[in-house]
Parts: C-alpha cells; structure tokens; sequence
C-alpha cells in the first residue's frame, strides 16, 4: 500500500543545504537516513552535514535540495550519474514509502560498527525478520539508535495495532505502552528492573504505519 503523504522532494543519498529554526544557512550535506511523518508529524531526515562527522535531524521544511547527489565515498553526482549508478539499488528508507514496521532501538557501544554488531544480535535474540537497517546514529555518549525494517505480518492485513499485536507477542517481551489504532499505532519496551533480550539494549519501540 502507497503512502497517503505525498514522499518528499529529497531522499536518502540527497545534497542538501540545512536551515537553521531561524532561517539561517546552517551547511551542507548529504540526507543519511529519512523519517515517514503520521499522526501530524512532519517528514524528517538524517543529514550528515560536512564536516561535521554526526547525522542531525532535520524536519522538511528546513530542507532545500542542492540539485545534486553523493556518492558513498564522497563524490557529487548529478541526477543522471546517480542514476546510472545506483540503477537497482535499494536504500534503507525505501520502506517507508510503503506500509511498514521499524524497530528503534538503543543500544550501548563504542562506535556504530559494535551498535551496528549489537543490534542484529538483539534482533536475531527477538526471532523477528529483517528487511534493512539504517546507520547507526549516535544518541549520546555511548549509547546508539538504530532503525531496523521489519517484514509487515501476513495475519495483520493493513491493520497497525493487529502488526503491533502480533509482533510484540512474537518476542515474549512485556512490551508497556502500546498508543495508535489500524492507521499507525506503536509500542515501548522499557526494561526498567526488567532482563533485556541482549546485553546493551536500553529502550526499543516497534512502529507500524500501513
């Protein structure tokens, strides 16, 4: 199923030029991970400013396309080169032009290849199946988030909170507050006292939108 939204002028592999809340330039870079917007929130995007080395979010509306593409190891693309390159190329946030469901989680570790490496190790621990991954984003010293893509669950037809029920109990975690109906619903795993499913994780929500 296609997205109600209409899906932004800009898109991962994106050059875009940031604005800061005041209208100022803010830099450049280059769109590194995308948000689908429900329940009134905008779309967002994960962008890797130059020189900076950290992904930022950043909502639309403070987002103005360059013209151009980056390449994986830097070079900048015009639309046609990026097309001929990346002909047949899938990107993590393709999934999120139609239904789907994400598994965000945060993570304790050194770097994003050890949250990268933790992750999947969690999502193996919890038997759910993976479409793709984001990058790692660091939250905070030490700690990572990271977007995982889920399969939408064949018994769930378009219904969020049936994909939600489904998986949730699939896990055999005591997932806490569950929010949202058949449009978009979502639930959070908080451990509190609780024994993780990994070492290392701290918090996940599972996000289903049709």
């Amino acid at each position: 199923m296609e997205t109600d939204e209409e899906p932004p002028a800009v898109w991962w592999g994106h050059e875009v030029r940031v604005l800061a809340p005041s209208g100022a330039d803010a830099g450049v870079g280059v769109v590194r991970g995308v948000a689908r917007p429900w329940r009134g929130r905008p779309w967002s995007f994960a962008v890797e400013l130059d020189g900076e080395g950290e992904l930022v979010d950043v909502p639309a509306d403070r987002i103005v396309p360059t013209g151009w593409f980056r390449a994986d190891d830097g070079r900048r693309l015009a639309v046609e080169e990026h097309a001929h390159e990346t002909a047949g190329r899938t990107w993590p946030g393709d999934r999120l032009r139609h239904r789907h469901v994400t598994l965000t989680s945060h993570v304790e570790a050194g770097d994003a290849d050890e949250a990268a490496v933790r992750t999947r190790e969690l999502v193996a621990a919890l038997r759910l199946d993976v479409v793709d991954a984001d990058e790692p984003v660091e939250h905070g010293k030490g700690t990572w988030v990271v977007v995982t893509g889920l399969s939408w669950p064949a018994v769930a037809g378009d219904d969020a909170a049936v994909a939600i029920a489904s998986l949730t109990g699939a896990t055999g975690l005591d997932w806490g507050a569950v929010s949202g109906g058949p449009d978009g619903c979502d639930a959070v795993w908080n451990p509190g006292g609780a024994v993780g499913p990994t070492p290392h994780v701290t918090w996940m929500v599972l996000d289903a939108v049709p």
